[in-house]
């Protein structure tokens, strides 16, 4: 259930991505060849691309991306749970429940790369487009950006192996009653 929605959210986030880059290609669509990266300190550009790099790269790797995730998903959805390097296996293997809820896990984790990689890459674009639109802006603002980004993606690489690890309590072996006489 959760892949479902996260999957509707990554739609979603790669909408609102396309959306703001057509924006961006709209607002600044009047530039003659280049976009500025970032200023220096006294505000003369220092890094520019060709405007076509700016536009048509962040989409192809957004677009390509997700289609390699969503091909991804569809053949982890073909290959058996006990293939796959998990841990626990035995509890996740145990019943149609736990199986259906492995693979929700992993449909979830797939679809989150996804919706993660969509919005730090619309982030890059929108901070592009205003450091373009103020003339101000210097290498120091993509720190802020990067952090924030390495960060997530700790988390999202950390999570995979400690949510399989995370069981439900173990069901405690029931205790025969010891009838005294």
């Amino acid at each position: 259930m959760v892949a479902k929605v996260l999957r509707f959210i990554r739609n979603i986030s790669m909408l609102v991505f396309l959306v703001i880059l057509g924006y961006a290609y709209y607002d600044m669509g009047d530039r003659k060849e280049l976009i500025t990266l970032f200023f220096d300190v006294e505000q003369y550009p220092v890094e520019m691309i060709h405007k076509n790099y700016f536009f048509y790269v962040p989409a192809s790797f957004v677009i390509v991306l997700n289609i390699l995730l969503a091909i991804l998903t569809k053949t982890l959805r073909g290959i058996p749970l006990r293939l796959l390097p998990i841990a626990r296996k035995d509890y996740w293997l145990k019943e149609e429940e736990t199986r259906l809820q492995a693979r929700d896990i992993l449909e979830s984790w797939m679809a989150s790369f996804a919706i993660m990689f969509n919005g730090l890459t619309a982030w890059t674009v929108m901070h592009i487009w205003r450091i373009n639109r103020t003339l101000e802006g210097t290498a120091s603002g993509y720190i802020l950006f990067l952090v924030i980004g390495l960060l997530i993606l700790i988390a999202w690489s950390a999570y995979l192996p400690i949510r399989f690890r995370l069981t439900q309590k173990e069901e405690e072996p029931e205790q025969e009653e010891v009838v005294q006489s």
